[in-house]
């Protein structure tokens, strides 16, 4: 599900926060969500002039989200009224399934780790709140390097956090989303999901998943904690 570990390295300079991704392709990626939205609420379909509308945006921005959508597997076809959703994805975590969150995500079919894609967003600037989630992991890993079975089905992602905390608290980032977790869990699911300090989540006596942390220091601040 998640990773289960921390480990940190320390800098002499901060950093500066803002976006790796273009405005443009945050803006995409909202368009999308936006347009993905009106055709599943349109049974019958609705026209890219109507979308271009209702969102405020030109009508190629819409042939476009239309067109990326397809080729992320969503079936959409034309027909009198415009456009359709004749076959949807099901438990997808593409970014635009997260409506106006979108551009805060980054997803990938396939990677080596999560962990590793988001501390290369962290190191280029990523603001607080960035999610890097995948399908796939190939080299996965949890506490002190070990492999992390990452198998297929699984949930895994990276959350690029700047708390501002001072070093000697760090592990209370840890703590806070392995809680965080284990209440998202119970709460999808109904399943009760315990805890297993310092990491690891359990569903009975089974290991389900767990939290890994890694962060990246300036003196004694927190320049960011990546939770995965």
């Amino acid at each position: 599900m998640v990773n289960n570990n921390y480990s940190d390295t320390s800098v002499s300079q901060p950093m500066k926060h803002g976006s790796s991704e273009s405005a443009a392709e945050g803006r995409g990626k909202n368009t999308r969500a936006k347009v993905l939205d009106m055709l599943r609420s349109a049974a019958g379909g609705i026209s890219g002039e109507a979308m271009a509308a209702q969102i405020g945006v030109s009508r190629v921005a819409v042939w476009k989200a239309v067109k990326g959508l397809c080729e992320a597997g969503y079936e959409i076809a034309g027909n009198p009224e415009g456009y359709a959703l004749v076959r949807d994805k099901t438990d997808s975590i593409d970014e635009w399934e997260f409506g106006a969150d979108a551009p805060r995500f980054r997803h990938l079919e396939s990677t080596d780790s999560t962990m590793n894609r988001a501390f290369d967003e962290a190191l280029r600037g990523a603001a607080h709140g960035l999610v890097v989630t995948a399908d796939r992991q190939l080299t996965g890993r949890g506490m002190s390097g070990k492999a992390w079975n990452s198998a297929a089905g699984g949930l895994f992602f990276t959350i690029v956090t700047r708390p501002g905390l001072a070093v000697w608290d760090s592990h209370r980032m840890v703590m806070a989303a392995q809680c965080a977790a284990a209440e998202a869990v119970r709460s999808a699911t109904g399943v009760e999901c315990s805890l297993d300090w310092p990491n690891d989540l359990l569903v009975g006596s089974g290991k389900i998943g767990g939290i890994l942390g890694e962060g990246l220091f300036s003196g004694t601040t927190l320049s960011f904690m990546n939770l995965g």
